[in-house]
């Protein structure tokens, strides 16, 4: 091992605490656009459920279905959805965790 540099331990200690800021940093941005785009995505995904159903809403409406019940259908098939992206996400995360580790 080879010394190229003397530095005083605190002076030393305080460059090491700078980069893992900045990398600390970095990673909450990332993380807050990563959860910003997830959050768009599902809102998209919603959109477009719905809007696939418009005409049958209206006439389970019309029929006399309660609120509750047409809410409870559109938010039961998102929450499948969701689910389903969820568990492909977190098996692809775990499979590349594993290949990369």
């Amino acid at each position: 091992m080879v010394v190229e540099t003397v530095a005083p331990h605190a002076a030393a200690r305080l460059e090491l605490d700078g980069a893992a800021r900045l990398y600390t940093v970095l990673l909450g941005v990332f993380a807050a656009v990563a959860i910003l785009l997830a959050i768009t995505g599902i809102y998209g995904v919603m959109t477009y459920a719905v809007s696939q159903r418009v005409r049958e809403i209206g006439i389970r409406t019309a029929l006399g279905a309660w609120r509750m019940h047409v809410r409870g259908l559109v938010l039961g098939q998102s929450a499948v959805v969701t689910a389903a992206a969820i568990a492909i996400g977190l098996g692809a995360a775990a499979a590349l965790t594993l290949r990369f580790d």
